[in-house]
């Protein structure tokens, strides 16, 4: 049996964010995209990923008083990251090892996809059940 790739899984070309984008602008972004993390992008670079436990628990008197605030302060600046054709398992082992919601995808030092823990479980449990398929991204 061939293993499963990240790239049979991740969502490809994912939301992003500039690091001047307020912090009230990213959290809008994620609750009408129902995303769990933002990567942050300038000039095609990826920069770090703005994770959504630092933006969901705000209050919105918090965010008023944080709405010039930006992704840029509060982003994970030292990203983990996959590639597109690394095996599934081993982003699944990154994914808990550092305990992250999500992986970027990166090829040629570009950001090409963004792997999340619900792609990888659907990954997994396709290995048991072939009906399982990914999503369309």
């Amino acid at each position: 049996m061939k293993p499963m790739l990240v790239r049979e899984w991740m969502t490809t070309n994912p939301l992003t964010v500039d690091p001047q984008t307020s912090l009230r602008a990213a959290r809008k972004r994620m609750q009408e995209h129902r995303l769990r993390c933002l990567p942050v992008v300038e000039d095609g670079k990826l920069l770090g990923v703005a994770m959504c436990h630092e933006l969901a628990d705000l209050d919105l008197l918090e965010m008023y008083y944080l709405s010039k605030n930006t992704v840029a302060e509060v982003m994970t600046k030292e990203v983990v990251a996959t590639m597109p054709d690394a095996p599934l398992v081993e982003a699944a082992h990154a994914l808990l090892r550092y305990e992250l919601e999500a992986l970027p995808v990166m090829e040629g030092g570009r950001l090409v996809g963004l792997l999340s823990q619900t792609e990888v479980l659907r990954g997994l449990v396709s290995a048991a059940d072939p009906k399982v398929m990914p999503l369309a991204a």
